[in-house]
């Protein structure tokens, strides 16, 4: 890619988002074009094509932005949590030259010209081939500030409770306290007594718990709460991740998101004796095809599509302003 102008990635955050969305591609790049790194906008070189990664800059940085004249490709990902959120940002989107969604929900908030879409990559599925099931664990993996939603879900989920496994970090105080605040928002009077009488079991999440989780789990389910916005238009990387992993898998069929994913079984279908019976997550040949498309170097590929078309837009706008 020799007339490839150089990429910023940024801003560099310790928000595991960063890493999956945007340093983990940099460094694949980095292999063939020439990647450079920011924290703030004064890092860059004015007329810069760059990634900027979720986290929209306040008032004073875009100003800054607007004057450097960078041509900015930005990857909201969950960045927003209502759509006041979004409108708040409305100057840095509409400097931006493209705006790269992981969730097709929202393309409707963004000018239809502007919008692209994009996976996350398969950063944390496990081989088929390795997979030993246990028969009997029904996970559930994800930060500890939403399991008021999974205890909301639970009436609808025909499994021993003592056998359902949430993977989470339930330990982090910021979590438990979001937690609390989100059982409010959805009508649970009294979580951690609901939590407790529950009996379902809470493991403490790690990059290797989950490996093994993974591995050996019977099935997998995920639940977004819908009254919430950023919920709403969260894309459906977990589920992803459990089809490519070879893992039965479910989800509440109103998350917006169930239409960009095959193969998925409702909450409600959730029962062991289902398992062996239901065909649709066993499709290898969507499998293989959704496997194909999340590889690192699949998903990279869109990032310099989404750089090509960016500088070609730039050099346009700037050609029909002269």
């Amino acid at each position: 890619m020799p007339n490839m102008p150089p990429i910023y990635f940024g801003p560099i955050t310790p928000q595991p988002s960063w890493a999956w969305v945007g340093e983990d591609i940099a460094k694949y790049l980095s292999k063939s074009i020439d990647v450079r790194y920011f924290t703030d906008v004064a890092d860059i070189d004015e007329g810069s094509l760059v990634f900027w990664i979720k986290c929209p800059p306040d008032a004073v940085s875009t100003e800054e932005i607007r004057l450097k004249e960078l041509n900015i490709v930005f990857f909201p990902v969950d960045a927003f949590l209502n759509q006041e959120d979004i409108l708040t940002h409305r100057e840095f989107i509409n400097n931006a030259t493209l705006i790269c969604l992981h969730a097709r929900s929202l393309a409707s908030f963004f000018r239809r010209d502007k919008v692209e879409f994009v996976d996350h990559y398969n950063k944390y599925g496990v081989p088929i081939a390795e997979r030993r099931p246990d028969g009997r664990t029904l996970l559930w993996i994800g930060g500890f500030q939403y399991v008021p939603y999974v205890l909301c879900a639970l009436d609808q989920i025909n499994w021993p409770r003592e056998s359902i496994v949430l993977l989470t970090n339930h330990l982090h105080g910021p979590a438990k306290s979001a937690a609390e605040d989100n059982a409010v928002f959805a009508g649970l009077s009294d979580f951690s007594r609901i939590l407790a009488d529950s009996k379902i079991q809470l493991a403490l999440w790690s990059e290797d718990r989950q490996r093994e989780a993974l591995l050996t789990c019977a099935a997998a389910f995920d639940v977004k709460y819908i009254n919430c916005f950023n919920q709403l238009h969260k894309p459906p990387t977990k589920i992803q991740k459990y089809l490519v992993s070879g893992i039965p898998c479910a989800i509440n069929h109103d998350f917006p998101a169930t239409q960009q994913v095959e193969g998925l079984m409702r909450i409600k279908e959730l029962r062991t004796d289902l398992l062996p019976r239901h065909e649709t997550w066993r499709s290898s040949a969507y499998r293989a095809l959704l496997s194909k498309r999340l590889r690192i170097d699949s998903v990279s590929r869109r990032y310099i599509e989404f750089a090509v078309k960016a500088v070609s837009r730039k050099k346009d706008l700037a050609h029909v302003l002269a």
